[in-house]
């Protein structure tokens, strides 16, 4: 399934973009959340 391998590699490139190539810890989604 060459389309799967595909979209996983643009949400893998979204999701880098989004977190800026960190992962989001618990502590910053408390923040988010508490504001």
């Amino acid at each position: 399934p060459i389309k799967l391998y595909g979209t996983l590699t643009l949400w893998l490139i979204l999701w880098l973009q989004t977190t800026g190539g960190e992962l989001p810890s618990f502590t910053e989604f408390e923040q988010i959340e508490n504001h």
